[in-house]
Parts: structure tokens; C-alpha cells; sequence
């Protein structure tokens, strides 16, 4: 069912076709009788109490694991491509459903490795891991790596974990998989990671 359209003003773009910042002045009746969109750097010069509410930086998103149905623990990602300027990283496990027999410690987990030294493989310092509680529900789960982040009120949720540190040089990302799957069984699931400025 399609929104119940306010006004017939058209919206401002610029050259690509992509709306800017703008707003609706319902006094100036000129486009439509709801009022003409303008350009909100106008406003900003007219009234100095109108603060810049726009959105600066950018948070890199990736795919890490495609979409489909795992029965088994997919590949381990290692993820050394930590942009500039990323001060933390949400690392998300999407579930979109699951199928299949689980015994008690089964079921999936997500498990985060930060690592230090040479080489992703070799002569390479883990320190620490930080991963998911296992679980059998279709629940996504989470890992955020960010220095500020505040704790305290923190709900603390078995699919979610949370830690106050940077991500910093090569992330080991694993998803495990384990229970008794059938053919077409097992955890659909995809995985990305976000980089926060």
C-alpha cells in the first residue's frame, strides 16, 4: 500500500539525480500549496539557529561470507584491510533460518581472533578471542570491536559481544557450525563486517 503523498513539490537533486539536503517552506506556496522545497544551506544563511545536520564520514561495509546454507563451519576470513581511520568494526553473522538436530555445545557461534606479527598464518600473536555464545536459533549474532564504547548499560545478550578495543592488524573471523543436518539442512546464513568512523 503506497503513502499518502503530502505535497506535489518536487524534490531538489543535484547534477546525478540524487536528492541534497532541503526542506519544505510552507510559506512559499510557489510549487504547491503545501509550499517549495529548498535548499537548506538557504535556510542556514536566513536564521542562524538552524544547525548543519549533515552526515560526515563513512563506514565501509563488506561481504565476508556469501549467502547459503552451511551444514559445516565455512572458511575462516582474515581480514587485514583495516581502512584509515576506522576507529571500530561491527562483525554480523545474518541467520535467515535454520533446519536441522542439535545436541547439547552445537549449534553456531561466532568467534572473532585479533592477531599481531608477520603474516596472517605465520609467526602471527593472537591476542585474544572474543566470540558468540552457540546457539540454535535463527538469532543473528554479533561482534563489535570499538575503543569508547560505553559498557555499563550494555544488555548483555548470548549473540551479541562487545569490547572496548580498536580493531587493529589482521581480524580472524570464524563462523562454526555443528548439529545433524539432513540434505538442504543446516544454518542459512551470510556474514559482513562494518568499519565505524
Amino acid at each position: 500500500m503506497p503513502g499518502k503523498q503530502y505535497t506535489t513539490a518536487p524534490l531538489l537533486v543535484n547534477a546525478d539525480g540524487h536528492p541534497i539536503p532541503q526542506y519544505l517552506d510552507t510559506t512559499d506556496t510557489t510549487d504547491s500549496p503545501q509550499g517549495t522545497f529548498k535548499p537548506l544551506t538557504q535556510l542556514q544563511a536566513e536564521r542562524s539557529d538552524v544547525q548543519n545536520v549533515q552526515l560526515t564520514g563513512s563506514n565501509v561495509e563488506k561481504t565476508l561470507i556469501e549467502r547459503g546454507v552451511y551444514q559445516n563451519n565455512p572458511p575462516a576470513v582474515f581480514e587485514s584491510n583495516i581502512p584509515d581511520g576506522a576507529r571500530g568494526c561491527m562483525i554480523s553473522v545474518i541467520v535467515y533460518g535454520v533446519t536441522g538436530s542439535f545436541e547439547n555445545d552445537e549449534g553456531l557461534r561466532l568467534s572473532v581472533t585479533q592477531r599481531g606479527g608477520v603474516n596472517k598464518l605465520l609467526n602471527a600473536y593472537d591476542f585474544g578471542v572474543i566470540q558468540t555464545e552457540m546457539t540454535t536459533n535463527d538469532s543473528n549474532h554479533v561482534v563489535i570491536l570499538y575503543p569508547s564504547i560505553d559498557l555499563t548499560n550494555f544488555i548483555a545478550l548470548g549473540e551479541v559481544n562487545a569490547v572496548s578495543i580498536p580493531p587493529f592488524g589482521t581480524l580472524r573471523i570464524g563462523v562454526s557450525v555443528t548439529g545433524t543436518f539432513a540434505e538442504g539442512e543446516g544454518f542459512d546464513l551470510s556474514a559482513t563486517i562494518q568499519y565505524l568512523q
